[in-house]
């Protein structure tokens, strides 16, 4: 780094004092990066958010805001705020100093995001596409399609799926429901669903229910936007070369982790000692498919893999097995048009 460049960052350095509020759960970026985000009172009535990149603070903040303590936050930088140009979002890292502030000139002030956070505050469907990621919405919609209800495996156990497209004035979405929301949702009728969490997967955000989801049914919402157009094929024929890596992953941070026969294991990402029972298997490769004269390449991922080897009782463990397994056989393959990833694959019986 330039001694210029390094001045400048150094002017822009500064100090902030409030009440923090809302801080999330530690989360992990793109590029394996460790982070949380919160929001600070500054003023009576001004908020900014938090993102900071030194999860070792994470406990720090999370009491202070739990007992409503005034913090002092000392080289932390400003920057325009991703999600509201407008505001400054609050950078910090391992260099800032956290201290109680003994003085303020204003009053603690629940935060208006705790609305939003809650998953209770109804936004249209165009605001919960503007939402990031991993946010608690409510939303007022009209089911516009309702898939079968298919089963998918998550971390070993297998749980009831459905995908749902809904749509209010503003725009339609996808919705994913679990469990025992499942075949709750008609077509042409509408509801109110609060507690739905935001999802972002290659570039398309979409909405998820939680544990907590409710949903009741309300008078019919008119003049809906268009139902999304569907970038999903679905293909019969024969998988001809395969190619599968089983990982194992920290439970914690989602790293990849050395896999050994010693009893316990470190990640070297967070650094957490654990049991191998307790990393989380990740199955995913490549598929060369052949459906008549149309040949595809797909991605074909975990959850998909799983839901398959429990289907028909293979072992997940052992990618040998299901790599000889998907070549023996005939499958009805659904997948993305865009990016070639495997939604669903079922084994196909062609007509003899």
């Amino acid at each position: 780094m330039s001694a210029s460049k390094k001045l400048k960052l150094e002017e822009d350095k500064t100090t902030v004092s409030g009440f923090v509020q809302n801080v999330s759960p530690i989360r992990t970026s793109r590029t394996n990066s460790r982070y949380f985000n919160a929001v600070v009172q500054t003023k009576r009535n001004e908020f900014n958010r938090i993102a900071c990149f030194d999860v070792s603070k994470h406990s720090v903040l999370t009491d202070a805001s739990r007992a409503q303590t005034p913090l002092k936050l000392s080289d932390v930088q400003l920057v325009p705020s991703r999600i509201d140009s407008s505001k400054s979002e609050v950078l910090l890292n391992y260099k800032t100093k956290i201290e109680v502030c003994r003085t303020l000139d204003f009053n603690y002030k629940k935060s208006p995001d705790d609305d939003d956070k809650t998953g209770e505050k109804v936004k249209t469907l165009a605001e919960v596409q503007a939402t990031p990621e991993h946010n608690k919405v409510a939303v007022e919609v009209r089911v516009l399609s309702v898939s079968q209800q298919t089963v998918q495996v998550v971390r070993e156990s297998p749980i009831k799926r459905q995908e749902i497209t809904v749509a209010d004035s503003t725009a339609a979405m996808k919705l994913t429901i679990w469990e025992d929301l499942v075949s709750k949702l008609e077509v042409d009728k509408s509801y109110k669903i609060l507690h739905l969490s935001t999802r972002l997967f290659q570039n398309a955000k979409s909405i998820t229910s939680t544990k907590q989801t409710t949903i009741s049914q309300i008078p019919d919402i008119i003049n809906c936007a268009p139902a999304i157009d569907s970038d999903v094929i679905t293909k019969e024929g024969k998988i001809t070369q395969a190619g599968l890596t089983l990982s194992y992953l920290c439970d914690n941070c989602k790293s990849k982790v050395d896999f050994s026969n010693q009893k316990f294991v470190r990640c070297q990402s967070c650094k957490l000692k654990m049991t191998k029972e307790s990393l989380h298997r990740s199955i995913s490769g490549t598929l060369c498919f052949s459906s008549g004269y149309e040949k595809y390449k797909l991605t074909i991922f975990s959850s998909v893999l799983l839901t398959l080897a429990t289907t028909n009782n293979l072992d997940s463990d052992d990618s040998e097995v299901l790599e000889e397994y998907l070549l023996s056989n005939s499958f009805k393959i659904s997948f993305s048009q865009d990016n070639k990833t495997v939604l669903d694959i079922k084994l196909f019986v062609p007509n003899t």
